[in-house]
């Protein structure tokens, strides 16, 4: 959850899997133990689904994102997925939303996105639910009323920002002060702080080491090199065609 940063202390309550009760508990997607990657299906919710559950308001009834994003959110929610993936071991699919309300298992993506009113503009921005079986286990919901923008300066929330830290809830990351520490976490502001901060952009040196300790580093793809010979008949090749022409 990301909350709009304040200059007095203000409390903060996490909103999350129904399964995670404590703070700096460990949850994650994939068969593999810590360290281990995983692919994780994600998708986009249409407007008119119920979603009324635990923490979400009384009536609540989904928004499309279309209805209250700026054109070219899906470029920035794609963006945020490539954060996570680029420096650890993730690989994520988009698949079409099969419309369940999100109380009910689904047959959609395991990370669900959608959006439905919370408090007004201000206040909790949107939200995360850390990984479980439970039917919203990952899904992430930005709140309608809000004003959304794409990059920093001038009125609204950067969609990027904000949907690089939810997804960190979705993959099992909890706030930077919930308290849990591994070893040798680097310093400095991050990602998963609780409030909103145009003051860098997606995943900090903090936000890579926790996420690492989860899914492992990125595998690198090793583009194949051709053998010596091949490689020799490949420029003897050329150079007959260059003496013909």
């Amino acid at each position: 959850m990301v909350k709009l940063k304040h200059y007095i202390a203000v409390s903060i309550l996490m909103l999350a899997s129904i399964q995670v009760a404590n703070a700096g508990a460990i949850a994650k997607w994939g068969a593999g133990g810590l360290g281990t990657g995983a692919t994780i299906s994600w998708s986009i919710m249409d407007a008119g689904l119920a979603c009324e559950l635990g923490p979400e308001p009384a009536g609540c009834v989904t928004s499309s994102l279309d209805s209250f994003m700026p054109v070219g959110y899906k470029s920035e929610i794609e963006r945020a997925f490539d954060a996570w993936s680029v420096v650890a071991d993730l690989t994520f699919v988009e698949v079409l939303d099969q419309g369940e309300d999100i109380n009910v298992p689904s047959a959609s993506g395991i990370i669900r996105l959608g959006g439905h009113a919370f408090d007004g503009v201000g206040g909790v921005l949107a939200h995360g639910y850390y990984p479980s079986n439970s039917p919203v286990g990952g899904d992430v919901h930005f709140d309608s009323t809000d004003v959304w923008k794409i990059g920093f300066g001038g009125f609204g929330f950067d969609i990027f920002q904000v949907m690089a830290h939810e997804l960190g809830h979705a993959l099992g990351l909890g706030h930077s002060d919930d308290g849990f520490i591994i070893p040798e976490l680097p310093p400095g502001p991050a990602l998963m702080d609780p409030f909103y901060s145009e003051a860098f952009s997606g995943p900090q040196a903090a936000d890579i080491a926790y996420i690492q300790y989860l899914y492992g580093v990125a595998q690198q793809v090793e583009i194949p090199t051709p053998p010596t010979m091949a490689l020799f008949m490949i420029a003897l090749v050329a150079l007959k065609t260059r003496r013909k022409a």
